[in-house]
């Protein structure tokens, strides 16, 4: 409507000082190019997206979990303002699901239970996130009271409550914690354990001498004071499971042997889950090409 009133304007303008009318092609052209650019800025407003679906090549007889410690300890750091321990498992959880490759990865947090927040799966982009958004320092609080948050003999739990499907035959746990535990019961972890088939354990251990948990204000909390010995724990979890323990200066030692623990075998056709492309910048995008023909005859009605 604002588009017919200015023309109708020029078009007065153009007769009164005996320029002509315009022809419908002159009108036409910037009309639709107003109502292009309406059309697609609009579009863009509702957000689209492109989502599709890839297909990969995923083992079939393995499965893996990355487990977090998520007690309050592992808040612990060096400095009201360096990364923390919590923060340092995950970036080491990443590099063991990129390490694993085709095998299916879940994701596990420990207090003084476990607590599966996402099944294993070949979708990356699903692991990531869930890491990200859903483990948490501190959550989900201990059930039960003492010193620690943390009880690792709660790992036991893995080969024997159904984590795994029946038909899984290479089974990995990656456990990464600080080891600030109760002490653990080696014969519930031993007799677990021992269910076939067989569940390999590779334990890291996130944590420095020093550390402290510290507040909003940046204050070291006098609440929290490190378990002794969260080192010997942690071996006596391995010792009791027949697993592998490394600190977390070993990394790259504890990738191979989280691969190894899987090997190969053999795979088959699987959906990684949905991608999702946005489109609204490709659309604001094309809303230039209508908006530079405005310009262009803008100029040339100028010059003419």
């Amino acid at each position: 409507m604002l588009l017919a009133l200015a023309g109708r304007r020029a078009e007065r303008a153009r007769v009164a000082i005996g320029l002509g009318r315009l022809g419908p092609r002159h009108v036409a052209g910037p009309a639709a190019a107003v109502a292009a650019i309406g059309a697609l800025v609009a579009l863009a407003a509702a957000q689209p997206v492109w989502t599709s679906r890839d297909r990969a090549r995923v083992r079939t007889d393995a499965a893996a979990y990355v487990v977090l410690d998520t007690s309050r300890s592992m808040l612990a750091a060096r400095g009201p303002s360096s990364e923390d321990r919590l923060e340092r498992a995950r970036r080491l959880a990443l590099r063991f699901r990129r390490a694993l490759g085709d095998v299916p990865v879940g994701l596990v947090s420990l207090s003084d239970r476990t607590l599966p927040h996402l099944f294993p799966s070949p979708d990356r982009d699903a692991f990531a996130s869930t890491l990200t958004r859903a483990l948490r320092g501190g959550s989900p609080a201990p059930i039960g009271f003492g010193e620690s948050g943390t009880d690792l003999t709660a790992l036991g739990s893995l080969p024997t409550a159904n984590y795994f499907a029946p038909s899984t035959a290479r089974r990995l746990a990656v456990v990464l914690t600080d080891g600030e535990s109760r002490q653990v019961d080696p014969t519930v972890l031993d007799s677990a354990f021992r269910a076939v088939p067989r569940t390999a354990l590779v334990l890291v251990r996130v944590g420095r001498d020093g550390e402290r948990v510290f507040d909003d204000q940046g204050r070291a909390e006098a609440a929290y004071e490190p378990v002794l010995g969260a080192a010997a724990i942690v071996d006596a979890v391995a010792a009791a499971t027949s697993g592998s323990v490394y600190s977390e200066r070993e990394a790259r030692a504890a990738l191979g042997a989280a691969v190894a623990a899987v090997g190969a075998g053999p795979t088959g056709s699987s959906g990684r889950g949905a991608r999702r492309l946005p489109l609204a910048p490709w659309v604001l995008a094309a809303a230039a090409l209508p908006l530079g023909y405005l310009i262009r005859r803008r100029n040339l009605d100028r010059e003419g």
